[in-house]
């Protein structure tokens, strides 16, 4: 049963099949945006099409290295002529268990640094909370996915879901439906626009109604980015509702010291977004500077220069992009034992040429 796990003829039709997989995921993105193909198709196990079910990239990742495995361990010559074949075949190993770490630990947040603003927080690109907060402190948190199962008897007043929607448009509330809405939204209205191509371009928005909070009492909305969520006292306690990108403590402090914005002579076209940053660890406080071409890489987070964007003051705020990946070294070390292996494989190759010259 081992020995047939490690067939040629498994490689032989999973190649065909991995490849029109990639074909087909590479132009789903064009429909489904990046994130969303690579969910559909290279990161699932399944590929459900209509109800045929598909083995989907992980499933066809773990059939070929186990299938590379056997082989190599069963079916290999292990004389010294073919040590070069068996490094470069570990090399190929490698890179698929890194491909595999990767997929399990490879994290991707956002965080926008204002002039002087020292923050060691980043967001998620994908995923939203609902937060109520209680005098400035987190009360109830749960993903926006589950804002309509999640518990809320533990407020002192009762609260209830009228409608989310995962991308909202806002457009103006008519007058004839005004009544019992709070504050802002008793002027604008929460619809489903459709989800997007790309996740971080999704607007995240609730409808909710307050019962038993006195004066409060009442219609609301909140969305993600709004600048004045609703916020009313009840029993001496302030509370909060608000959308947020999903937070992430990192291991360090930042802060932006200088954003500077480079054009080509002449035009205003951008050349290169340069951020000057100020990293603080541990008392220790370390001058940084990231740019569009030169990412700064820390305690095993990269940092990458994405945009940047102007506040109402006209000041310049930078925006970074934070990836920690735990199996960004498989790569090198699958590169580096591949070309080993060949360049040995060639060296008993040219022995054997002299010899029979």
């Amino acid at each position: 049963m081992i020995k047939r796990l490690g067939s040629p003829s498994i490689l032989f039709w999973l190649l065909p099949y991995m490849m029109a997989l990639l074909v087909i995921g590479t132009l789903a993105q064009a429909q489904l945006g990046v994130f969303a193909a690579q969910e559909r198709f290279f990161y699932a196990w399944v590929i459900w099409v209509a109800f045929i079910p598909l083995p989907g990239g992980m499933l066809c990742g773990v059939i070929f290295f186990l299938n590379l495995l056997v082989k190599f361990l069963t079916a290999s010559d292990w004389g010294l002529k073919k040590s070069g074949v068996h490094i470069a075949h570990v090399g190929v190993l490698v890179l698929l268990i890194g491909g595999f770490v990767s997929h399990g630990t490879r994290s991707e947040q956002v965080i926008a640094l204002n002039p002087a603003e020292v923050t060691s927080m980043a967001a998620s690109f994908t995923e939203t909370d609902f937060v109520i907060l209680k005098d400035g402190l987190p009360f109830i948190k749960t993903d926006f996915q589950n804002v309509d199962v999640q518990d809320y008897s533990t407020l002192p007043f009762e609260f209830k879901l009228l409608s989310a929607c995962e991308n909202c448009k806002i457009v103006p509330r008519p007058e004839e439906e005004a009544a019992g809405w709070k504050r802002p939204a008793n002027a604008m209205k929460l619809i489903e626009a459709g989800v997007r191509k790309q996740p971080e371009e999704n607007l995240q928005g609730l409808s909710f109604e307050i019962q038993g909070a006195g004066v409060a009492d009442g219609k609301y909305v909140t969305f993600l980015y709004f600048p004045k969520p609703p916020t009313f006292d009840v029993d001496d306690a302030e509370y909060t509702f608000l959308v947020e990108r999903r937070q992430q403590a990192l291991p360090f402090t930042l802060s932006l010291d200088k954003f500077d914005i480079e054009t080509y002579p002449g035009s205003k076209q951008v050349k290169n977004y340069t951020s000057h940053l100020a990293l603080l660890d541990e008392n220790n406080t370390m001058s940084q500077i990231v740019t569009m071409n030169k990412p700064l890489r820390y305690k095993g987070y990269t940092l990458y220069q994405t945009s940047f964007f102007t506040n109402p003051d006209n000041s310049l705020s930078s925006v970074l992009t934070i990836v920690k990946n735990q199996g960004r070294i498989f790569p090198y070390a699958s590169v580096f034992l591949i070309g080993l292996g060949l360049l040995i494989h060639t060296g008993f190759g040219f022995r054997n040429l002299r010899r029979q010259g």
